[in-house]
């Protein structure tokens, strides 16, 4: 790793991968311009807290 001069990245945790998951379908859910299903977000709660807008149930 030294020698191309890697850097020393840890592996993503599981909950990291799982937020970044539910990122990634909320920025694709507002990029529509469609309210997502509270389902495909990561619940009610997590939308509402990271867009302050809500979601269908």
């Amino acid at each position: 790793m030294r020698q191309k001069k890697c850097a020393n990245v840890p592996p993503p945790t599981p909950e990291a991968a799982q937020t970044k998951a539910i990122d990634d379908k909320i920025r694709d859910a507002t990029k529509s311009g469609q309210q997502p299903w509270c389902k495909d977000v990561g619940g009610y709660e997590v939308y509402k807290q990271r867009t302050g807008e809500i979601c269908r149930l």
